[in-house]
């Protein structure tokens, strides 16, 4: 005798098709005659899956074969098996054309989101819809979920019933899936309805209902998207632009579009697809690198994809060449400055805060996010979150004073000894063990200050952050006052004495605060009034353009030049960005641009590509050096840039002239012409000349 006593029969998937049932040895099946929902119910119960959606009568699923066996099956609905079911044998009204099939209800779903595809996580179990505990809920888990569901791969994953709370019982609690499982409930757990969890802990989770095919990797490929009660289909190539592969690449986990192509290049798909034959279907590549652990795409630690897998680079060698080429690749404007040793972090940051030095405190986990319980947690703990973000000493610590994050709570019970370099090697109770709800997040403010270059914590050079950078106090009008505020800050004590002149030595990096007036009475120092550094050294460019030419820098008064010795990219960006043109373009030596005259300011200038002032980097004191006019240094920078639009290869062209930012007119303007920028900026190859100012009106000279 056969172990399955009912089955479904060429249907689109397990849970629907035609009614077969094994009786008396053979298998045969029923006429759709009196089916109602309670049979079909049964049917559905027994075979694996969901509730019925609908009987289908008439051989929906074509003819069966094999016996009929009847056309009266009456069940109660508490059977265990249809073969309890009292059976008629009168099937002389019926023949194989009203063969019975019926459609079920898979065994999960998402409920409460948009879609077929997002929402709270529930489970059909003994007949019955219940909800899954968030406890050990993470991506691998979510990754089971969304395949199940036939959707694409998972988005984010959610806590704390993000969706709203379920009924019924919470089947299924500490869920561990490998993320090889095809079913959610073919995963560890423990138990069927073992839990202490209440529908305040109800799991949920966003799939993708994007997957690119047919791609060299996963994000690469022909555009799918999933259409909700058609299943999944094609995306014509009729108006397919780098837009639409960005929001693709984004849903994919995969970074910004590099390129979008049409006509099939990833072979035709199959299925439904809008508008157009499968000539057409659409397809993207996407960028293989991303920053990440910020807000902006265009700032944060360098992700790098291979294998299938995100990881990062090692800063050694990491330099302003790897840097403009990155941002290049990422399509994001000029190369500003590189962050060596990990600066943006892998496994912590701040949260609604003021700064990325103060708010509520988030870590890093299966790359997902989530918080820290504020049960316990004081200055010891704080101590090393602080230092591991490049902060100063804490503050003070707190507990949801930064709002509820979302997301797992990932630590509780936190017990630093405060000598441990990053916060997952503190003790707690281990990844996602907590009793808490997020209303108890713990929080941190950490100092933005800090005095250097001596042993005593409180006498030394002014530092404080800003920009995810440490750079000096300016010591204009820096007085006792200011003194009082600093030390107070820095919990010195109530006695100051102010030193000006670079009295501990001078520091490298920005100078950030000029002008500083506290009233003495202020908590810290960036309550006092302050203003910007203004840049009283002056550089220029001579005898080139607006952004060529021999650089020329202003000391005591006087225009002198730059020696050539050492002089290198790295250099020559700082100058670039400092007279306001676009990437430096080259490094020019032995006086490309003419030879100078009068002093010879700067020997071996040695920056570091961060400097916002060519006066800021390392080199010779002001006037030494062993060099002739013969080795006067000049730079090529970019003088056009694109505005407005998506990304720094694409909107509106403005070029720079006698120090001005103006536009360019569209007669005329063709392929040929926009080819030129695209080379120029180093953009490729031209994909399309826009007129009539498609990215926006823009001002000054035209």
């Amino acid at each position: 005798m056969s172990d399955v006593l009912v089955r479904l029969v060429d249907g689109t998937d397990a849970c629907s098709g035609r009614v077969e049932i094994y009786k008396d040895s053979e298998w045969g099946t029923i006429c759709d005659e009196g089916l109602d929902d309670v049979e079909g119910n049964l049917v559905c119960y027994e075979v694996g899956c969901g509730p019925l959606i609908s009987i289908q009568p008439s051989a929906f699923f074509g003819e069966g074969s094999g016996s009929l066996l009847t056309d009266d099956l009456n069940c109660s609905g508490n059977e265990t098996s249809v073969l309890n079911c009292d059976w008629g044998n009168q099937t002389d009204v019926c023949d194989h054309t009203k063969d019975a099939g019926v459609i079920c209800d898979s065994t999960l779903r998402l409920q409460g989101g948009n879609g077929m595809c997002s929402g709270r996580v529930e489970i059909f179990h003994n007949r019955q819809w219940g909800t899954v505990c968030d406890t050990t809920w993470d991506i691998l888990d979510s990754v089971v979920v969304c395949k199940e569901r036939g959707c694409g791969s998972p988005v984010a994953s959610y806590y704390n019933a993000y969706f709203g709370k379920g009924a019924g019982p919470v089947w299924m609690d500490g869920v561990s899936c490998t993320g090889r499982e095809s079913l959610l409930k073919d995963c560890v757990f423990s138990g069927w309805g073992v839990t202490t969890c209440t529908h305040a802990d109800d799991a949920g989770v966003t799939c993708s209902e994007f997957m690119l095919v047919d791609g060299p990797n996963t994000c690469s490929g022909r555009v799918e998207v999933l259409y909700e009660h058609f299943g999944w289909g094609t995306v014509s190539d009729v108006g397919w632009n780098l837009l639409g592969g960005d929001v693709i690449c984004k849903q994919m986990g995969c970074g910004s579009a590099l390129s979008v192509n049409g006509e099939s290049a990833f072979g035709k798909g199959s299925g439904n697809e809008k508008k157009s034959s499968h000539n057409n279907d659409a397809g993207v590549v996407c960028r293989e690198v991303k920053l990440v652990n910020t807000q902006s795409i265009c700032h944060g630690t360098v992700q790098i994809r291979y294998t299938g897998e995100w990881g990062t680079i090692c800063h050694y060698s990491w330099d302003l060449p790897d840097g403009i080429v990155l941002c290049r690749e990422l399509g994001c404007g000029p190369f500003l400055r590189t962050y060596p040793s990990a600066a943006f972090g892998n496994e912590v940051r701040l949260v609604d805060g003021d700064s990325i030095c103060s708010g509520r405190v988030e870590v890093l986990k299966n790359n997902q996010w989530g918080t820290v319980c504020g049960d316990g947690w004081d200055m010891t703990d704080a101590v090393v979150v602080c230092r591991e973000l490049g902060c100063g000493s804490p503050v003070e610590v707190n507990k949801g004073a930064y709002g509820s994050g979302i997301g797992p709570i990932w630590l509780d019970d936190v017990k630093c000894t405060g000598t441990e370099a990053t916060l997952k090697q503190c003790r707690s109770n281990g990844w996602g063990v907590h009793d808490h709800k997020h209303t108890s997040d713990a929080g941190v403010v950490c100092r933005e200050v800090r005095l250097v270059n001596k042993n005593n914590k409180c006498q030394g050079t002014v530092q404080v952050y800003h920009d995810g950078q440490w750079g000096t106090v300016c010591h204009n009008s820096w007085d006792i006052a200011d003194g009082l505020v600093l030390c107070r800050e820095l919990g010195c004590g109530g006695n100051a004495q102010s030193m000006a002149s670079a009295y501990f030595g001078p520091s490298d990096g920005p100078i950030w605060m000029d002008s500083l007036r506290c009233k003495g009475d202020e908590s810290n120092l960036r309550k006092c009034q302050f203003g910007s550094i203004t840049v009283t050294s002056g550089i220029r460019l001579v005898n080139g353009d607006s952004c060529s030419g021999r650089v020329e820098v202003l000391y005591n008064e006087t225009w002198g030049t730059v020696c050539d010795d050492g002089w290198d990219l790295t250099d020559a960006a700082v100058v670039c960005r400092e007279i306001g043109c676009g990437n430096v373009i080259e490094a020019k030596s032995e006086a490309y641009f003419g030879q100078g005259s009068g002093k010879i300011w700067m020997d071996n200038v040695n920056c570091d590509g961060t400097e916002s002032s060519l006066k800021n980097c390392r080199t010779n004191v002001w006037g030494t050096h062993d060099c002739g006019h013969h080795e006067d240094a000049g730079v090529i920078c970019n003088s056009i840039r694109l505005v407005n639009g998506t990304n720094s290869c694409s909107g509106r062209v403005e070029v720079l002239y006698n120090e001005t930012w103006g536009t360019v007119c569209d007669d005329g303007w063709d392929l040929t012409d926009a080819a030129v920028v695209c080379r120029e900026i180093g953009c490729g190859n031209v994909i399309e000349a826009k007129s009539e100012a498609y990215f926006g009106q823009g001002s000054g000279p035209e």
